[in-house]
């Protein structure tokens, strides 16, 4: 128990030092979140989805320079991954 009570806060520390970063996805007229837009890593194909709130995460694993963000009734963006924030322009129709 003494040993658990040690290394708990220990494991703690160290996972919390690969926290990932959100990213967000938002519209370029109203500035509100693009809800399940899709977004792939160009160099290795890895691709997610974003939330509900317009909002990903790729794993520290994937290594990626840039992304393509697509999303039904935008525009597709080819972006920087750096960037946090990623934003789609309405296609006019």
């Amino acid at each position: 128990m003494r040993i658990l009570s040690f290394l708990l806060p220990l494991l703690l520390l160290y996972h919390s030092g690969f926290a990932q970063k959100k990213n967000l996805i938002i519209d370029s007229l109203t500035r509100e979140p693009v809800a399940y837009a899709s977004i792939a890593c160009s160099e290795t194909g890895y691709s997610t989805m974003a939330n509900e709130k317009g909002e990903w995460i790729f794993p520290d694993s994937v290594l990626c320079k840039t992304i393509t963000v697509s999303c039904a009734g935008y525009k597709t963006n080819l972006a920087v991954s750096s960037i946090n924030v990623v934003v789609l322009a309405p296609q006019i129709i």
